[in-house]
């Protein structure tokens, strides 16, 4: 994950965790009115659909393709209104399997953070949870390219610049749909949950691609993390009081 990933991800995380804050406060003193909150950690798989254009390129001079299918790792939190509305942050860097030759690397990495909001269209006592959400956020996108062979320290030495590492920025949003089970005292008192989420990211916006270190090039396809995902949400938080 890239520098630029990295802080989108911290930033939407600490957001989503500060919304939480507030229902718990808000529960402990007024525990009949208030719908709680939770945070979670999630993994899955996402298919990177935009990828096709840049695996064209890296062919074009060698490289292997990158794999579509990537595995996405992170979490974020949510607190919830009285009247079912669902306001949180959330965070993943997607971790890419790259093939690799005896000559060149190109390996693919992606962060993304979200600030969503949904609504618990189907509350049953507060055990069984579905809901559509929308999110708006931004994502980084990363190649880093590797000259494989060096045998000795002189090999480095004859070539050293055998890498590079460029990024590239997008704006992302996603929508999709999340269901979540909770156990007997969990809807009375709070307690942990399993869920799962379904959706799509797209990158209505990506930037220039641009070295690491900051210097930008023209030219270059889009790799934004954009695609369908399915991933499994695992946490725990207050109570989800069915409030209407």
């Amino acid at each position: 994950m890239n520098r630029i990933g990295i802080a989108l991800a911290a930033f939407v995380l600490v957001g989503g965790m500060l919304l939480i804050t507030r229902p718990a406060a808000a529960q402990e003193e007024a525990p009949t009115d208030e719908r709680g909150g939770a945070g979670y950690f999630s993994t899955g798989i996402s298919y990177l659909t935009t990828l096709g254009d840049i695996n064209d390129a890296l062919n074009a001079f060698g490289y292997p393709e990158s794999n579509r299918l990537g595995i996405a790792i992170g979490g974020g939190g949510y607190g919830v209104t009285r009247t079912g509305w669902m306001l949180g942050g959330e965070g993943f860097g997607v971790i890419v399997p790259n093939e690799r030759t005896n000559a060149r690397d190109a390996n693919y990495a992606a962060g993304m953070g979200f600030f969503n909001v949904g609504y618990q269209a189907w509350n049953r006592d507060g055990r069984w949870i579905a809901y559509p959400f929308v999110g708006v956020g931004g994502g980084g996108s990363t190649l880093a390219f590797e000259q494989t062979g060096a045998e000795t320290f002189d090999d480095v030495l004859a070539n050293p610049n055998r890498g590079a590492t460029l990024v590239q920025a997008s704006l992302l949003l996603q929508i999709g749909v999340g269901i979540e089970v909770r156990g007997g005292r969990a809807a009375a008192r709070g307690g942990p949950f399993v869920g799962l989420r379904a959706g799509f990211v797209v990158a209505p916006v990506s930037g220039d691609w641009a070295f690491d270190e900051g210097d930008d090039l023209r030219g270059g396809p889009s790799a934004s993390p954009s695609g369908p995902y399915l991933r499994i949400v695992v946490g725990g938080g207050g109570p989800q009081r069915p409030g209407r």
